[in-house]
């Protein structure tokens, strides 16, 4: 059965596997980037599991100005098309309001249509194009909602 809680340290590795696993080199993340994000930024990140098993998870920043930027968001490919991702977002969207967040952004690569299709679903607005953004080669988009509304 599939079940949401919030990431633990004891989570990371795995998190950072399936991170490798959902994007290409030099766009997933680091390991000790993993690190830094649970350590030394401000956020709220959930999993979702099965078996015990991480099968998607989301990481967010949280700013001082009231802001928040959503760091990852990955799902395992055998998991995908289930509505983990927006179950995901919706959750931490919940939480970032409660704590009085006004605006949320993300980039996401150009090429990524299903993932720009879960954002557009999940309210984000295409905001502007970033040349050049992965691998300093190929453009994102820079998206945002506004949890004000």
């Amino acid at each position: 059965m599939l079940s949401y809680r919030k990431l633990k340290q004891k989570d990371l590795y795995q998190a950072y596997q399936l991170d490798q696993l959902c994007f290409p080199r030099g766009i997933a993340y680091s390991f000790d980037t993993f690190l830094y994000f649970y350590f030394y930024i401000d956020h709220y990140s959930l999993v979702a599991e099965e078996n015990e098993g991480i099968v998607g998870f989301i990481i967010a920043s949280i700013e001082r100005n009231k802001t928040s930027q959503i760091i990852t968001l990955d799902i395992h490919p055998n998991y995908r098309r289930k509505k983990i991702g927006s179950k995901l977002l919706s959750r931490v969207e919940e939480h970032l309001i409660s704590l009085g967040v006004k605006n949320v952004c993300l980039q996401v690569e150009v090429n990524n249509t299903p993932a720009i299709s879960l954002y557009k679903k999940c309210g984000f607005t295409e905001a502007k194009r970033l040349p050049k953004y992965y691998l300093n080669k190929i453009d994102a988009l820079l998206m945002k909602k506004n949890l004000a509304e």
